[in-house]
């Protein structure tokens, strides 16, 4: 596991030709040392092999993704640059390497990624597959809607969906059934249960993975003793005795609806002053 946790670029290299679930744009990495021997060779090398497409040029420090650390968003990726103009993809390469220097991480056996620019994005995020504070067994995955991938990294999503890891993915809506899935390969690739995911779902529902790193946030001193085997039988627990409840004779009406403070009196939702629009929602006409 160590070995394969040094470098973003490393990571998704090292399972591009093993996933079949989701998709990882194309590669090219090369590291500082080389930019500063060669750089008109390296730039043409980028324009040869990214001939069509706009590209993003990404980070790849030693150790950005490793076991003990991350350093998640800590560095300079620049979007949608055109590969066949020099001057604006060495000014881009130019600035991940000022953001290493930057960030007190400079060494010329960083690595510089470019990937094609992903297109027909609608959803993009984070899932982790455990919750990140105490590796609890449940899928936690933060997005947000649209064409842009940077909202989510950047701490600027809004949506948040749990799941929990031993619900069968037929039960899941489809776009949340084909993203665990692809997660659920790439698990077993990795051989680890402990994953910060970040992906993107494109408008066809192809999975796109960008990155993938170990989840470092969890104290491994922390661990409650069959905690997922507890949860499942909870869980089983509570579907009986919600569905007995449901099928009760002697309620009234023709179905039963579970909610949470279903209770709240008028007073406690409107407040003590309320204004005409509030006051007119209890109104009786």
């Amino acid at each position: 596991m160590n070995e394969i946790f040094t470098s973003k670029a490393d990571v998704l290299k090292t399972i591009q030709n093993k996933i079949k679930n989701s998709k990882i744009e194309k590669i090219f990495d090369f590291t500082v040392r080389e930019w500063l021997e060669k750089d008109e060779d390296v730039l043409r090398k980028i324009s040869d092999t990214f001939k069509n497409a706009s590209v993003i040029v990404r980070s790849s420090a030693l150790g950005e993704d490793s076991i003990k650390n991350t350093h998640a968003g800590a560095y300079q990726s620049i979007l949608n640059v055109d590969p066949k103009d020099k001057k604006k993809l060495r000014n881009a390469i130019n600035l991940v390497i000022k953001s290493y220097k930057q960030k007190r991480n400079y060494n010329e056996k960083n690595q510089i990624l470019i990937q094609t620019q992903s297109q027909q994005i609608q959803i993009s995020g984070v899932v982790f597959t455990k919750t990140p504070e105490h590796g609890a067994p449940y899928y936690i995955i933060n997005y947000e809607k649209g064409k842009f991938t940077t909202t989510v990294t950047q701490g600027l999503s809004s949506q948040v969906v749990k799941i929990f890891r031993n619900t069968s993915v037929k039960n899941l809506p489809e776009t949340w059934r084909l993203l665990i899935k692809s997660v659920k390969e790439i698990e077993s690739i990795l051989q680890s249960n402990l994953l910060d995911i970040e992906f993107a779902i494109t408008k066809k529902n192809r999975i796109l993975i960008f990155q993938v790193r170990p989840i470092t946030s969890i104290t491994q001193n922390f661990k409650i003793k069959n905690l997922e085997s507890n949860i499942s039988r909870l869980t089983k627990q509570n579907k009986k005795h919600f569905s007995n409840i449901y099928k009760k004779k002697s309620l009234i009406g023709n179905l039963t609806y579970f909610s949470d403070m279903s209770d709240w009196n008028p007073s406690e939702i409107i407040g003590n002053n309320p204004n005409l629009l509030d006051y007119s929602i209890y109104q009786v006409n």
